[in-house]
């Protein structure tokens, strides 16, 4: 299979011209755990609008998402799409603040318990949350077959052929045939069914792709990188366990399982300390990930501590790490993962001062 950088697509009558725009930033995540935007963050955000600026309105209908305010998220978000329809990220977080408000108006329908219990959020990425980060992280260029599924099967791209394929102005013939809906839907046609949804669909469509393989960026991640960042990382007393400081990371010290490797993906692909990317997708060698696994002499920014604080050095094969950061999608995706507790400790502030 081959999936070139740009999505594009050939499918017989079907000549799906265009691109696959994700412009989904990466959060940021301190020294702790992606706070949401302050309120000076916000307004300052508010200032430097344009009319015509689609990502600038969904940049802070994402702020406000984050600060809980939706309804004002909603509206901003409904800017975006008003400026560009097809702007996939704003639809995916559109979807999103949707849902919460929808979530909203459930609970005060309830009647309040005397000690309401908190959202239980999971400590491990879930199988929806992997579909997502799959579909996302398809590399240019994938080796093997593309194994998954399509949720509702024939019912769900039945639909998306009437409702998106017939409908989109790039569909060349007016008077399909019942061959060309059959040769669409067909199980067999799996890859096209998948670049059709990305090109053409909304979050409706995207949820229900369900890629039941590992795309290449993330069987070099499991095979090539993941172990080289747990011997050095996740040692006892660094980023291991309950205690550990700062993040957190999983499957140390035994075989990691499909959830735990793609919990460490994500929470790695967070991450940041002082405005700096530990996966710098735009400039792999300046990933914080990849500086800290390096000697401190040969580091262009150093684990911050102590050297005795930071990874243990390993050989490694530094061009296959930086060779595996440049070949994930860029700019990064924010999948759309909700209901996920981040594995970051606070560290304490001193407020004694040096004498």
């Amino acid at each position: 299979m081959n999936l070139s950088p740009r999505w594009q697509v050939k499918c017989g009558p079907l000549a799906a011209a265009g691109v696959l725009a994700l412009v989904w930033g990466a959060l940021s995540c301190g020294s702790g755990a992606t706070m949401a935007a302050s309120q000076q963050q916000i307004a300052a955000q508010e200032r430097a609008l344009s009319p015509k600026d689609a990502i600038g309105h969904e940049k802070l209908a994402r702020m406000l998402y984050d600060d809980g305010r939706y309804q004002q998220a909603l509206q901003q978000v409904d800017v975006a799409l008003k400026i560009n329809p097809a702007y996939q990220d704003a639809q995916l977080l559109k979807s999103l603040i949707r849902s919460k408000i929808a979530g909203q108006k459930k609970n005060t329908t309830k009647v309040a318990s005397t000690q309401p219990g908190k959202k239980k959020l999971h400590t491990l990425l879930t199988m929806d949350d992997i579909y997502k980060i799959r579909l996302w992280e398809l590399s240019r260029h994938e080796s093997g077959p593309l194994e998954g599924t399509i949720v509702g099967g024939q019912k769900t791209l039945l639909k998306f052929w009437r409702r998106v394929i017939l409908q989109d102005p790039d569909y060349q013939n007016p008077f399909p045939t019942r061959r060309q809906r059959e040769g669409f839907i067909s199980p067999d046609n799996f890859v096209q069914q998948v670049r059709l949804m990305l090109r053409l669909g909304q979050a409706k469509y995207w949820d229900k792709v369900h890629i039941k393989s590992d795309p290449q960026a993330m069987r070099t991640f499991r095979q090539t990188v993941e172990p080289v960042v747990l011997q050095s990382c996740a040692t006892v007393g660094c980023h291991r366990g309950q205690g550990a400081p700062g993040f957190r990371l999983f499957g140390a010290g035994g075989r990691t399982n499909l959830r735990q490797t793609y919990t460490n993906f994500y929470v790695l692909n967070k991450l940041a300390y002082k405005g700096r990317n530990f996966i710098n997708r735009g400039n792999p060698p300046l990933s914080l990930l990849y500086q800290y696994l390096l000697p401190r002499d040969d580091a262009a920014y150093r684990h911050p501590g102590k050297p005795a604080r930071g990874p243990r050095y390993h050989v490694f094969n530094r061009q296959a790490v930086i060779d595996w950061i440049e070949s994930l999608r860029f700019p990064a995706h924010r999948y759309g993962i909700t209901d996920f507790r981040m594995p970051v400790t606070h560290l304490p502030v001193s407020t004694t001062r040096k004498k």
